[in-house]
């Protein structure tokens, strides 16, 4: 899996992940952002209205 942020990169190296060399090898490093979004959060579900007996 490669990575999906320099920080995450550099966090790996930092801490000396045994990992951290295999995934560099896979990154493309051109496409790679400084830090990753949040990302989209899901719209919440409505809850249906309870039929009445």
């Amino acid at each position: 899996m490669p990575f999906q942020s320099r920080a995450q990169e550099k966090m790996a190296f930092a801490r000396g992940m045994s990992w951290a060399k295999e995934w560099a090898d896979k990154t493309d490093h051109s496409k790679l952002p400084e830090r990753k979004g949040k990302g989209k959060k899901k719209a919440a579900r409505k809850a249906k209205p309870r039929k009445r007996s």
